[in-house]
């Protein structure tokens, strides 16, 4: 689990892998919801006029 290898670089003091999972977990989460907005712009373009 991401969370877990994060939480495990801390507790062994490991700042440089700490730092790559932490932004590796951000860029993830970064797509993640460029996706959705994504996903819902397109939907909205393609709603009927009310």
């Amino acid at each position: 689990d991401e969370h877990e290898d994060m939480i495990r670089a801390i507790v062994d003091g490991d700042v440089e892998r700490a730092d790559e999972l932490a932004s590796a977990h951000a860029a993830q989460i970064v797509h993640q919801i460029q996706e959705y907005v994504s996903r819902a712009y397109g939907n909205a373009l393609s709603m009927p006029r009310l």
